[in-house]
């Protein structure tokens, strides 16, 4: 357990849940793909134990018991020995019945893994529609501010259109590469 718990602990990006969501997805999979064949198994070993399936294996196990009795010479211990194990024709039984209610609850957790990784995402990073709105009203409050505290009219134009320029060379994605090497550094 100590050594799950130092992986844990060393792993750069604690919060990604993407992992657990794929598993949880995989396992759902692969439950809904064996639920037939263990609904099958299950039947198969509870028919072993019909009426007439015992009343077959019974008249079977007298026949073999007599043809062995009634050898004179010493084959018995070889008949014995070449007569199948009747258990072995039996379908094993699955240690308890597949529920379909249990696809439902892996479902369920893989919604709300997902839910869990927007919500962490939510938090920590902002969505290109609210930068935008906030560059607007960022340029709105600057516009706003130059207008009240800068009377002339080709001083406040000048800094207004060198900001717009400025703000246009922003790279998002350099910015964000830089918060990721600060996170590590400082991690």
């Amino acid at each position: 357990m100590r050594e799950l718990l130092e992986q844990f602990e060393s792993d750069p990006d604690p919060l990604n849940l993407l992992p657990e969501a794929q598993l949880l997805r995989a396992l759902m999979l692969d439950y809904i793909n064996r639920f037939e064949e263990q609904d099958r198994m299950l039947t198969r070993w509870n028919l072993s134990f019909e009426k007439a399936f015992q009343s077959d294996w019974n008249e079977w196990w007298r026949t073999v018991r007599a043809d062995a009795l009634e050898r004179e010479d010493d084959l018995s211990a070889e008949l014995l020995e070449r007569m199948p194990d009747p258990m072995t024709y039996l379908p094993s039984k699955p240690l308890r019945m597949a529920d379909i209610t249990d696809a439902a609850r892996l479902i369920k957790e893989v919604g709300a893994m997902v839910d869990r990784i927007r919500k962490g995402q939510q938090e920590s990073t902002f969505s290109m529609d609210t930068i935008t709105r906030l560059w607007a009203v960022m340029g709105g409050h600057l516009t706003d501010a130059a207008m009240e505290v800068i009377e002339n009219d080709d001083i406040r134009s000048a800094l207004l259109t060198a900001v717009e320029s400025r703000w246009g060379t922003i790279s998002l994605a350099e910015l964000a590469s830089r918060r990721a090497e600060a996170g590590a550094e400082a991690g």
